[in-house]
C-alpha cells in the first residue's frame, strides 16, 4: 500500500514563475506536455466522495466526467469510475 501526503498552498499568480523557476532550479522537470483538461465531479447529497479524498480515507471513490479539448478534435467526454 502507498501513502501520499498532500499540501496545497495558496499564492498569487504573480508568483508562478518563480516557483516554476525555483521548481526547475531544483532539478524538477516537466514529465507531461501542456494541456487543458475540464473535469466534472459527482458525489451524492452529503459530498461524501470528497470528504473522504480530503480526509484520506480507505477505501474511498471517484466519480467523474473528463474532457482533453486540445487532444480529442471531436471534444469526447469520458466517464471515469476509481475505487
Amino acid at each position: 500500500m502507498s501513502f501520499r501526503k498532500e499540501e496545497k498552498v495558496i499564492f498569487h499568480i504573480s508568483e508562478y514563475n518563480k516557483l516554476k523557476n525555483l521548481i526547475f532550479s531544483n532539478s524538477g522537470k516537466t514529465l507531461y506536455p501542456k494541456r487543458t483538461i475540464r473535469s466534472i465531479y459527482f458525489d451524492n447529497n452529503k459530498n461524501q466522495m470528497f470528504i473522504d479524498s480530503e480526509e484520506g480515507s480507505l477505501p474511498r471513490k471517484k466519480l467523474r466526467i473528463r474532457t482533453y479539448p486540445k487532444k480529442y478534435i471531436d471534444k469526447n467526454w469520458f466517464l471515469e469510475k476509481k475505487n
